[in-house]
């Protein structure tokens, strides 16, 4: 969270309210990131995505970091910065808050993949109380007539489900922001395990997509039903 924003007001209210006991067994309290940190950090996660940036791409995506040295921000315009092309210097500013940086994500998943198949995918997933399966979103995406459609014009032969291509190269570019969770229940909601579920991997990314994709709450309980 930003330092001194709400959200982290009323998370540190919650924790106070904890037994001791509790804290001290279940509760990893983290300071704030140190400026001589985040030049690893950032080289770590480029490294990841297999990329390298210029001198001044790099000193911009640091700047921004050191502005707000929040892990997540940094993992988030670290995610964008890794899609810049090496010609872009001097680069685009880096989203100065961790809300928009959620959205500028988002945004560029929407301009290569197409804005219908983000807002069904991610509002599905996000729509579902504990996330869906992989197996259960793609058969929600091939009962989705508007998105079929859309998908299906640029497909010959005309396949007879939702292309298994178009949900992997999606698949491939949520892989450092969509993350895989144990299900409590097995298909027939009895307890035990069951496949495991896509959900994004933190909170306020998930607020993001709520708010992009499913709009009021009256939207969101209809599309969970």
């Amino acid at each position: 969270q930003q330092p001194g924003s709400r959200e982290a007001e009323e998370l540190a209210a919650r924790l106070s309210n904890l037994e001791p006991a509790h804290a001290q067994a279940h509760v990893l309290v983290l300071g704030p990131m140190l400026s001589a940190e985040l030049p690893a950090m950032v080289d770590a996660l480029l490294t990841a995505r297999r990329r390298a940036l210029q001198p001044g791409q790099r000193a911009a995506l640091l700047g921004a970091a050191q502005q707000l040295p929040v892990p997540m921000y940094v993992q988030l315009i670290c995610e964008e910065a890794a899609h810049w092309p090496a010609s872009l210097d001097p680069p685009p500013r880096p989203p100065p808050t961790l809300a928009e940086a959620c959205d500028a994500v988002l945004a560029r998943l929407e301009r290569f993949h197409g804005v219908l198949l983000l807002r069904c995918a991610l509002g599905l997933v996000e729509a579902a109380a504990g996330g869906l399966a992989e197996a259960e979103l793609l058969d929600c995406l091939n009962q989705d007539q508007a998105l079929m459609a859309d998908v299906l014009q640029y497909h010959q032969p005309v396949p007879l489900r939702f292309p298994g291509t178009v949900w992997m190269r999606l698949r491939a570019d949520l892989a450092h922001t969509l993350a895989e969770c144990a299900s409590a229940h097995d298909s027939t909601g009895a307890g035990g395990s069951g496949p495991a579920t896509l959900r994004l991997f933190h909170r306020q990314l998930r607020q993001a997509a709520r708010i992009r994709y499913l709009g009021s709450d009256g939207q969101l309980a209809a599309r969970a039903r």
